[in-house]
């Protein structure tokens, strides 16, 4: 609209486009009120308009930014301080179950749920035999947890009952499978319970049942 060298480009643009091109954000608002100055003496109210709203949409969108810079340090802050926290008190934890346990490894499944944290990470097959009318625990806790895939055989010639079960040699009220002779199953979807333990029950009353139990 203004040619090169007029006093008014000048107000526009003292320095150039380049000066608006290279400006850093603490100089823009210098640069802004120039330029709306000038806009303001030198345009026609609807130009001026559409330059200030324009304006004013980018102040607005750099204070969001501004504001979400903010909240995200803060939250950055804080995480690490409650990491350092964390990580200082699991390792005090750890060094003292240690230091009172040497002698005594079998105590450490003491001190942390195996439902959350299983002994091993890798398939566990068990197998064995059941007197009659016997009830037995054939998995204790430690192995399985909610998200394992537990596999039932009945390789005897009996009807057994299998169950996950929050206590040792009890079966559950409800999470139970009766498997017969020679058949397998599965326990998918586990139940939440504290702890996780595989009880079979021999339903015959005179001869021994044999089992197997793997869990993945």
């Amino acid at each position: 609209r203004f040619s090169a060298t007029p006093a008014v480009y000048q107000e526009f643009y003292p320095q150039g486009m380049t000066e608006y091109h290279h400006a850093t954000l603490p100089q823009l608002p210098m640069l802004i009120q120039r330029f709306q100055n000038a806009a303001t003496a030198h345009l026609t109210p609807a130009e001026t308009g559409v330059l200030t709203a324009r304006i004013n949409a980018f102040t607005a969108a750099r204070a969001a930014q501004t504001t979400v810079f903010a909240e995200v340090e803060t939250l950055q802050i804080g995480r690490r301080a409650d990491r350092k926290l964390l990580t200082l008190q699991l390792t005090t934890n750890m060094l003292t179950i240690a230091l009172n346990n040497i002698e005594n490894p079998d105590n450490y499944s003491s001190y942390y749920n195996p439902s959350y944290l299983p002994l091993t990470d890798k398939a566990v097959s068990v197998n064995g035999l059941i007197a009659p009318g016997a009830t037995i625990t054939a998995v204790n806790q430690g192995v399985v947890t909610k998200s394992s895939s537990v596999t039932l055989y009945n390789n005897g010639n009996e009807d057994l009952v299998f169950s996950v079960s929050d206590q040792p040699g009890i079966l559950h009220p409800t999470y139970r499978v009766t498997i017969a002779a020679g058949n397998s199953g599965h326990f998918t979807d586990l139940p939440v319970l504290e702890n996780y333990y595989v009880i079979i029950q021999n339903l015959d009353s005179i001869a021994t049942g044999k089992w197997k139990v793997k869990v993945g």
